[in-house]
């Protein structure tokens, strides 16, 4: 067994979920692309409001 199926596997989750949870710690990964575009999204937006947010 390569090591991608052993990754695969060990972040198995029901169908439809788009994150599963972390082996070790609290949160979770993205087990999807639908996830990763979620969280693509997230830190885009986090960008976004830091840059264009006014200074001091």
């Amino acid at each position: 067994m390569g090591l991608r199926n052993r990754i695969a596997k060990s972040y198995a989750v029901r169908p439809g979920y788009w994150f599963a949870p972390k082996r070790f710690g609290w949160g979770v990964v993205p087990v999807t692309w639908q996830g990763l575009v979620a969280t693509a999204a997230f830190v885009a937006a986090i960008i976004a409001c830091a840059t264009l947010s006014p200074g001091p």
